[in-house]
Order: C-alpha cells, then structure tokens, then sequence
C-alpha cells in the first residue's frame, strides 16, 4: 500500500548495500540502484533540475567532469557507414525565438573504420556550414580566409591564386621566381 516517510530513510548499511529500483508510470522504465555494481541505472530519459527533453538533460548552467584523466565521449552505436559520425551542437536563441544551432562540431568516418575527419560548422543564414575540416592524412581545409596575427612558419607554400603582400617581403635565403 502507500506509505509516508517524514524522516530519514536508509536502505542497507554502509558496505552492505542493496538494490533499490523506482519504476514510472511508463512500462518499462525505471530507476535502479545496483549495491554491487555501485551503478545507478536508468531506463528512460534523465531530467535533472528540469523535464527531460533528450536522453539527459542537465538544466543549469555548468557541466563539469572532475577526474584525474577525465574523458567525453560520444560514441556512434549504429553500423558503420562512411560520411556518419557523433556530433556537438552549440545551440542558443534569443528571447523569443526558437533554439538554433550557431555552431557544430562533427566527427565523420571515412571509407576506413580506422581513418574519420573532424568538420567544423558554423551557422550562414539559416543552416550550419562546414567551414574547417581536419582529415586523418593531416590536412586541413578552411573554406573562407585564413587570417594571422603574428608569425606563421612554413616549411613550403603552394599558392594557386593571386597573393597580396600588405608590407614588408623579406628574403632571408633560396630564391624567388616571379613568374607572369
């Protein structure tokens, strides 16, 4: 029948413990306390400080994992298919309109299991567009201007379009070939 606790309530003691499971009004989900895996287990969405609107959903305003060599991961438990891959969405809105995604972080496999590409987005009118891609060979596309403040070292550069120099070209050594 149905009970009112007004006090403390303690199940099992200090190093003995034991399994103690909630269940909601949907069948099959529940919440459980597994004493031997030292585990809480839950079947359904987690809402925490707030309605769940995902798998979890931590309504506050910081998420930190502490932990010597801390990890997050996102994996991907669908078959492999080249061209899917996890993502991470930062999302935002202003007052009164909707939530929109302004940028987005996309880990992409390749033909290989073992090779992927990092794609970053960002948002251009109403979609996100790739904007940066790191591949598994070392490249790295940027589609738009790469802007550098200060130094950039490079070992050899290969231009195909025009190139505009706004101060001072320098020549420590080798040569240089104009070409018209």
């Amino acid at each position: 029948g149905n009970k009112t606790f007004t006090g403390t309530v303690t199940t099992g003691v200090d190093d003995t413990g034991v399994d103690v499971k909630f269940f909601g009004a949907t069948s099959g989900k529940y919440m459980l306390w597994d004493e031997s895996g030292d585990d809480l287990i839950v079947s359904g969405a987690i809402g925490i400080n707030g309605t769940p609107v995902a798998d979890l959903h931590v309504f506050g305003q910081t998420v930190r994992i502490a932990h010597d060599t801390p990890e997050f991961v996102l994996e991907d438990t669908s078959a492999f298919s080249s061209g899917t891959g996890p993502s991470i969405y930062l999302q935002g809105k202003q007052t009164g309109e909707t939530l929109q995604t302004f940028a987005e972080i996309q880990g992409v496999s390749t033909s290989s299991v073992n090779e992927g590409t990092l794609i970053f987005k960002t948002r251009t009118g109403g979609s996100t567009t790739a904007k940066m891609s790191i591949y598994s060979n070392g490249l790295v596309s940027i589609g738009g201007d790469l802007d550098v403040d200060g130094t950039a070292n490079l070992d050899a550069v290969d231009i195909d379009g025009n190139v505009q120099i706004d101060g001072t070209f320098t020549q420590d050594a080798g040569v240089v070939v104009f070409n018209e």
